[in-house]
């Protein structure tokens, strides 16, 4: 095993494992790894511990040992805790590396044969760079350079175009190597054709992946503008807008995701759950996030910092179809969310407006926003919107559903808190 080059692992399985000539049991790449974390697990490696808490890859935001499941391929280890191995074979052996590495173990002493498959039965999500390593090799070098050199704004596969590829190459590009060229190459949504390193750099392709990766396994999906904009190195004369970004997004991607139209935006999403539920959790997350680690209030500002793959109007959105626990408002001209119970109303609020309804029914009037708001205001003797920072008519709806605890139930019906009926 050379880990310096692990894409010689494509199209493998291990046969031998041994580290500082103690044998370890092998079974496939994946069952490798989950041996070697169990080895230092057991062997109280002080390393290992701070991966419960903390990523092992660089950019990564996730710890390396999870608590729950994520989203795509997993595999769960001794103390319950998940690993997350949706990623193809080259990648999974330079992750043994890593992890070798990160718990003090010197790679020279981790000795690991392997032998290639021969069943030729493969799995497709984790078979991307295996794939295209496969079409790179049948494709002669000098077509490769001659798209690279002679064709940087995009190629097009009619006759003309593919007798002068034939002439500036020296070979013939015939109906196999143009299959070939056509797997290799990103395809734009007007049928122009570019080379991968054209259009960006390996790394800020992998980068791309694993980050929009990380938004999945954590939220299960991300606004595809808000990953684009993070990306600013692409050729520009190959993705020059959000459409194009889109299709290399999926040309690139290897997992099983969907993209969707919601709320106006285009939205990556896992194939296994659906946007509403989706949005739900996510919208759980904001409100945990909201009451444990802000106090109750959030600014815009400091949710999309939290939530990076999310602009501001698709959280918005979120936050007002299903979490109803937080309310938005204004404080010091600064956009916030906060929970009910951090507005500042007194535990006596909902007695207070239980009398007040009361009254308004007392005297014939339809308790209106308008007509509410005036009573409570009177009654309390502040402006309660502008007292309590409720911006619009919405919130106000919303604060007084919640605090009122009193029979008959009541829900706003056509701008009016009236007695609920089946």
């Amino acid at each position: 095993m050379d880990f310096a080059h692990t894409e010689l692992c494509s199209y493998s399985d291990p046969v031998t494992c041994s580290v500082n000539g103690e044998h370890i049991p092998v079974g496939n790449w994946y069952d490798l790894l989950i041996t070697f974390i169990e080895k230092f697990i057991s062997e109280n490696n002080p390393k290992i511990g701070d991966l419960f808490y903390r990523p092992l890859l660089p950019g990564s935001k996730r710890p390396f040992l999870l608590k729950g499941k994520p989203n795509g391929k997993a595999r769960q280890i001794s103390t319950g805790h998940w690993v997350y191995v949706n990623i193809n074979v080259p990648s999974l052996v330079n992750l043994i590396g890593k992890l070798c590495r990160y718990c003090d173990v010197n790679l020279d002493n981790v000795e690991i044969t392997y032998t290639p498959k021969t069943n030729g039965v493969f799995e497709r999500k984790n078979a991307g760079q295996e794939e295209n390593d496969a079409v790179t090799g049948f494709v002669p070098d000098s077509i490769i350079v001659a798209l690279a050199a002679d064709y940087p704004n995009g190629f097009t596969f009619d006759t003309t175009a593919v007798r002068l590829l034939s002439e500036k190459s020296g070979v013939e590009v015939d109906g196999n190597i143009q299959t070939a060229l056509k797997r290799l190459m990103f395809r734009r949504n007007d049928a122009l054709y570019f080379l991968l390193d054209v259009v960006a750099a390996a790394k800020t392709r992998k980068d791309i992946i694993d980050f929009a990766d990380m938004l999945l396994d954590d939220y299960g999906c991300f606004e595809i503008r808000e990953l684009y904009a993070l990306f600013d190195s692409l050729n520009e004369k190959c993705v020059d807008g959000l459409e194009h970004f889109e299709a290399f997004y999926n040309f690139i991607n290897k997992r099983d995701v969907r993209c969707v139209t919601h709320y106006g935006t285009r939205i990556a999403r896992v194939q296994n759950k659906g946007i509403h539920s989706l949005f739900a959790d996510i919208a759980q997350k904001i409100i945990s996030i909201t009451h444990n680690e802000f106090g109750g209030v959030i600014s815009e500002d400091d949710l999309r910092e939290r939530f990076p793959g999310f602009g501001a109007g698709l959280l918005a959105h979120i936050i007002k179809e299903h979490a109803e626990a937080l309310v938005k408002t204004k404080i010091n001209g600064i956009v916030c969310y906060q929970t009910l119970d951090a507005l500042g109303l007194s535990d006596e609020f909902s007695d207070t407006l239980a009398e007040t309804l009361s009254e308004i029914d007392g005297i014939g009037l339809a308790p209106s926003e308008e007509v509410l708001h005036t009573a409570l205001s009177l009654r309390m003797g502040l402006n309660f919107k502008a007292e309590y920072n409720i911006p619009d008519d919405t919130t106000f709806r919303r604060v007084i559903a919640a605090y009122y605890q009193e029979a008959p139930q009541r829900a706003w019906n056509r701008g009016v808190f009236a007695e609920a009926r089946d």
